[in-house]
C-alpha cells in the first residue's frame, strides 16, 4: 500500500545514508511484525463482533445502487474485467487555497470538501441522488503498525444523500 512504500523508501534513504558514512544499521527494531497485527485482526474478529459488524453494513448499503449509471463512450462489455484506471488530476495553487479555506469555514477537512464535490458530480453525471464512492482507508489504527510494511488498506463504503437542493454547507 501507499504507506508501506513510504515506509520503505524512507528506510531505504536511511540505510543508504548510513553505508555513505560508514556506520552500522541505524534502524531501531521492529516491536511488532505483520503476523502480530493478523493476529489481533483475528482477534478483533470475533464471530460475535464480525456479525455486528456484517449486520450494520447489510443495514446501512441493503438498498444503496448496485451500478452508478454514468454516461459511457462505448458499451459496456459483456463481461467486465473490473480493471481501473487512475486520471491525475492538478488543481493550481489559488484553487487549492480557495478549497482549503472553505472546508475551514464549513468545519471539514479538505478530503470531505473534494469527496462532497465528488459525490456531486457522479450524482449529476448518472441522475442518481443515492451515489455510494468506495475510498481506502489506511488501517493502521495502532501506533506499533506504522512503521510495519503490509497490507492494512481497507475499502470504507461512503454512502451520500444528494436528493434535494443542496447549500454549499450541505
Amino acid at each position: 500500500d501507499g504507506w508501506s512504500a513510504n515506509v520503505l523508501i524512507q528506510e531505504l534513504n536511511t540505510l543508504y545514508t548510513a553505508f555513505i558514512d560508514g556506520q552500522s544499521d541505524p534502524l531501531p527494531p521492529l516491536a511488532i511484525q505483520y503476523p502480530d497485527y493478523a493476529a489481533w485482526q483475528r482477534q478483533w474478529l470475533s464471530a460475535e463482533r464480525i456479525q455486528v459488524q456484517s449486520d450494520y453494513w447489510r443495514t446501512m448499503l441493503s438498498d444503496a445502487p448496485v451500478l452508478l449509471d454514468l454516461p459511457t463512450d462505448r458499451p459496456r462489455p459483456p463481461e467486465q474485467s473490473f480493471a481501473g484506471q487512475a486520471v491525475p488530476i492538478d488543481l493550481d495553487v489559488a484553487l487549492t487555497t480557495a478549497l482549503k479555506r472553505l472546508s475551514e469555514q464549513q468545519g471539514v477537512t479538505l478530503f470531505m470538501t473534494l469527496l462532497s464535490a465528488w459525490g456531486v458530480v457522479l450524482s449529476r453525471l448518472s441522475g442518481q441522488d443515492d451515489v455510494v464512492i468506495g475510498t481506502p482507508s489506511a488501517g493502521r489504527s495502532r501506533q506499533e503498525v506504522e512503521p510495519l510494511i503490509g497490507f492494512f488498506v481497507n475499502t470504507l463504503a461512503l454512502r451520500m444523500d444528494l436528493s434535494g437542493e443542496l447549500t454549499v454547507a450541505e
